[in-house]
């Protein structure tokens, strides 16, 4: 995860640069421009794994490892079941993420430790009989290892 973070930050750097060179915004983005310019990345990023899952089924960071992403079927994701799994990987982030908007003002004397929830959608392969995110089971997807070394 490490890893596809640090290549994610260049393949969001351009579009971000895009919205707020085009929007002659400068930050901080406040308002209905922060909600529309989140909602763009939300898209931009999510074009980004669509297209690697649709196309190999794999991310950089996925050859790297030697993990692919394919459907309960074992074939390459459709596109809406890509944008599915997609969306389910962010919403597996919102009860922990509300939590701590709830929390965090309640609790000063350790306000980062409702945000440590956010790793529990990480965690859940621990305990998932067949090692598969929760947002995978939902989507009807799973990761395999291609086996090429």
């Amino acid at each position: 995860m490490l890893y596809e973070s640090i290549l994610l930050f260049g393949v969001a750097f351009i579009p971000a640069y895009l919205f707020l060179a085009l929007t002659q915004s400068k930050a901080p983005l406040l308002g209905p421009m922060r909600l529309l310019f989140q909602l763009y990345m939300f898209g931009a990023i999510g074009v980004y794994f669509v297209w690697c899952w649709r196309h190999g089924g794999q991310t950089l960071p996925m050859k790297t490892w030697n993990m692919r992403i394919e459907s309960g079927t074992g074939q390459i994701l459709s596109r809406s079941r890509a944008w599915w799994r997609y969306t389910l990987a962010w919403a597996s982030l919102l009860p922990a993420l509300a939590l701590y908007a709830v929390w965090q003002p309640w609790w000063p004397l350790a306000p980062g430790w409702p945000l440590a929830l956010t790793l529990l959608p990480v965690l859940w392969p621990l305990i998932d009989r067949e090692r598969q995110f929760l947002h995978d089971r939902l989507a009807g997807t799973r990761i395999v290892t291609t086996g090429i070394c």
